[in-house]
Formats: C-alpha cells, structure tokens, sequence
C-alpha cells in the first residue's frame, strides 16, 4: 500500500512539475557565492535492504520499509561537473516486526531520519537531462525509542547515489529523480546489559522540484549622455577589422581569419572541414580520431552559433547497400561521440556510400582514403 502511495504521489507531482523546468530564471546568487547552487525538495521512500537483527534466542526481526516523507537537499557546483551535495529527511517510522519458532508478530517501531554528505560527479552539464553519481557519508539519527527496554544509538556509514535533473541548463526550475543507498546499522542497548545491532541499510528513492541558482550576467553600463558641440561632429572613423574578414573586431569571434575565406556574421571560416579515417569495414573510431574529435567538442563549446553534419563514405568494396548503411554508422558514431561531450543537437549525421570517392578505389592506398567521415559547417548558407 505504501509503494502504492508513494508511485501515485510521484506520478502526479511529476506531471505538474514539468512546466516549471522551462521557466525563466530570475534569481541569482550573491556576488561572494561561487558556481551555481541547486536546491531541492520533495518526497522519498525509504526501502530497507539490511538483515534486521537475531536476537539471542534465534528470533528474528525485520525492518519494513516507509514513506512518503519530506526530503531535500543543497548543491553546490563549485566546477562544471564536480560539486558537493547534503541530503536529509523528515524521520521514517519503521515497522519492526518479528519471527521465531514460537511465532511473529509486531516487535515495534524506529523512527530514522538518514543525513548524506556526498561529492558529485555531473555528467553532460550542458544539456537539458543531467544525470550525476556520488559518494560520501551518512549520518542516521533516531528520533525518539518506541521500543521498551531498547535504547537506540544513532550510526554513522557510508553512501552512494545516482540521479537526474531535467530543466534548462543555464539555471532555473527542474525535476529532479534519485536513488540513494545508505550503509546504516543502529547499536540498541537493552536493559538486560547485552548490545544488539539492527542492520538497516535504506534504499532511499525521491522526487524533486528544484531551482538552480546561479551568478547573475554582468551589468551593462548605461552610456554617458552625449552634450551636443556647437561645431558639426566629426565623421565616425570605421570599425576596426583587424583580418580583414568583413566583421569588425569587436564582433569577431575567430581572429586572424586566413585572408579570402567565406566568413559567417560571427567572423569565423564557413568552409572548413575535419576529415577522419577508419580501418577496412569498420565504424569505430581510432584513437588519433578521437582525440582530433576532442578538440572539435571543446571549440564548439566556445561557438554555441555553429551548426553542421557528419558525412560518411566507404571504398568500394562490397555490396553497395551494404556500404550507404556503413557509411551511415560512421557518420552517427562522431555523432555519438560529441553527445558525450555534451554536443547535441547541433551535428547532423549522413552517409553517402560509396558514392562519392576523393582518390582511385583501385588502389590500397586509394581505398583508405575513401574510407572516411567529413564535418563540415551547414549553418552559414550556400551563399553566405
């Protein structure tokens, strides 16, 4: 019945969440906070994993699981993929119930209430959906005995965790999934003088609404108001275009623009292109590819404007249907590639088989170089 609860709670608060990740952000941190700040709330279900306890005459206790309860945590980003989170809870009541030869029964309850230190690692900053793993400490505070003659101890343990924030990456609301194990066994002193251990060890599963804060864009100074001369102003002097490119300096994003070439209206080349190589039927990257692909990711990182395709070919060995897929799955694993670098939906893929060779296909030599994918630029026009 919990689980139940906890899936349509989930289900419902999903679904009215959504719209806010698209939202504008219009809070910003402090000038004296670096990064970004991300801030969570919502509802967890706790599912024990631990073996409960043995007591001394065989009997058994086990834990049960509960929720929903309130959680939350705080995020701090202080680098693009590393940050530091602290999680907590409203205390879950556990039912402990137990089993012996001579029957089972309710044994009582414990309210835990689990805490999480954790360093995170957040994969694909950049894009909409951002999943991240952790590991750190816990805390397990327990609030209040329910159990006569047992005296519970708080426990501290270790942890990991996954999750998934959905919303725009530049800060804003966002919906957030997670799962957290927590390493947890409680020490009871019982008033006979002996000591029991109740192995606890949550599943802790969540949904959250969040907001991730981040610094607010630099001002922009407001000019000085102009006093009219009494004399005609003097013709402006031209804008500066050091490369001589056509875009003016302080618009150019790519200086020293080899002279002639067809520029977009950020200043950078329209006709350039990265050739790769592959091995004989294969589409898999090489390592010299990869790292050439490295390089790519991080420059488009810096022009956010430039779009373009992946466009594979083959030699002409082998059947010619056989080629147009295997140009194509060349073309889509630089595709896949970038996407792990957080470069999505701006390169896209196509093959043009054994269509198109740049050397003779009668040759060895001529058939590797045939072997091949091309990006190339497609968002500055066909005449730009």
């Amino acid at each position: 019945m919990k689980r139940s609860i906890l899936g349509r709670s989930l289900c419902a608060s999903g679904l009215l969440l959504l719209p806010f990740a698209s939202a504008t952000p219009e809070v910003y941190l402090p000038d004296w906070i670096p990064g970004n700040v991300i801030l969570r709330a919502g509802v967890s279900m706790s599912d024990p994993q631990g073996d409960g306890a043995t007591l001394p005459d065989r009997t058994r206790v086990d834990v049960d699981d509960d929720g929903p309860q309130f959680s939350g945590d705080v995020t701090w980003l202080f680098a693009e993929r590393w940050g530091v989170e602290y999680f907590a809870t409203a205390p879950f009541t556990h039912d402990l119930s137990f089993r012996s030869t001579s029957g089972s029964g309710a044994f009582g309850e414990v309210d835990l209430a689990p805490m999480m230190l954790s360093l995170q690692y957040h994969f694909l900053p950049e894009a909409r959906f951002r999943p991240y793993v952790g590991v750190g400490a816990v805390y397990g505070w327990v609030d209040g005995d329910e159990i006569p003659a047992y005296d519970f101890d708080g426990d501290f343990g270790w942890g990991a965790g996954a999750g998934l924030d959905y919303g725009r990456a530049d800060g804003g609301w966002l919906v957030n999934l997670a799962v957290k194990y927590m390493d947890l066994s409680l020490d009871a002193d019982v008033e006979t003088g002996r000591d029991e251990t109740f192995a606890i060890d949550p599943l802790v599963y969540g949904l959250n609404v969040g907001y991730r804060f981040r610094q607010a864009p630099a001002p922009v100074a407001a000019a000085a108001p102009v006093v009219a001369a009494p004399v005609a102003a003097a013709k402006p002097a031209a804008p500066l275009d050091s490369d001589g490119d056509g875009v003016p300096d302080d618009l150019d994003r790519c200086p020293n623009t080899p002279a002639g070439d067809r520029v977009g209206p950020h200043g950078c080349s329209c006709d350039v292109s990265v050739q790769l190589q592959f091995k004989f039927d294969s589409a898999e990257l090489t390592d010299e590819d990869k790292a050439v692909l490295e390089g790519v990711a991080e420059r488009l990182k810096e022009l956010k404007f430039i779009g373009g395709e992946a466009v594979g070919h083959t030699d002409s060995v082998g059947d010619e249907a056989y080629n147009q897929a295997l140009s194509e799955r060349r073309a889509q694993s630089v595709i896949d590639f970038l996407a792990t670098r957080g470069i999505t939906d701006r390169i896209t893929a196509r093959g043009y088989g054994e269509t198109k060779p740049i050397a003779d296909n009668a040759t060895a030599e001529g058939r590797a170089k045939n072997r091949r994918v091309v990006l190339r630029r497609t968002d500055c026009g066909p005449t730009e």
